[in-house]
């Protein structure tokens, strides 16, 4: 697959079109073939003089993982990069099995379960997980990375507790992976 140069112009034929060359040998020395999937493969790659940074983290937790959060755990989500994490949009789906969980943590005192960066308290209170049906919701008010390098996990504080529960966890997070 070759990636076209941010410089080169196109020009557009149907596939049916001989594109043997008949021109002088320094034109055709500058003329180069591309097909329609060369140019998606090369905006696809971030070339052609743009750069996408936009990025999808899909992550299923299992009963398992979830009632580890009990007493304080994390679980990355986003791994760490050498670049900023600019978070859009978070969607959780809920599968209810067959028990709820029941997570609990004084929220007066900051005991949460919830989404965060690197090793800072999570910011959002998650109750939703303790559903006995399945839901999908989003959270969007996450705050960014507050430097390079730094993990997006799922925390729980030392205080939140979680005995039972038998349902999966899909969590997909929507980010731009930003270099300053």
């Amino acid at each position: 697959m070759p990636t076209i140069p941010s410089g080169d112009k196109l020009i557009f034929t149907s596939a049916s079109v001989d594109m043997k060359e008949r021109k002088s040998a320094q034109i055709n020395a500058k003329t180069h073939v591309y097909t329609m999937q060369d140019v998606a493969d090369t905006v696809n790659a971030g070339g052609g003089g743009s750069s996408n940074d936009l990025e999808q983290a899909d992550v299923t937790l299992t009963p398992a993982q979830m009632l580890s959060f009990n007493g304080g755990q994390t679980i990355e989500i986003i791994p760490a990069s050498s670049k900023y994490i600019s978070i859009i949009d978070i969607l959780v789906s809920y599968t209810f099995n067959s028990v709820a969980y029941n997570f609990f943590g004084n929220i007066m005192t900051g005991d949460k379960l919830g989404f965060a960066f690197g090793s800072a308290s999570p910011t959002s209170d998650t109750t939703q997980f303790n559903s006995s049906s399945n839901k999908i919701f989003t959270l969007n008010n996450v705050p960014n990375a507050t430097s390079a390098n730094e993990a997006f996990n799922l925390t729980s504080t030392s205080g939140v507790t979680v005995s039972q529960g038998d349902s999966t966890v899909k969590v997909s997070v929507l980010y731009r992976d930003i270099t300053l």
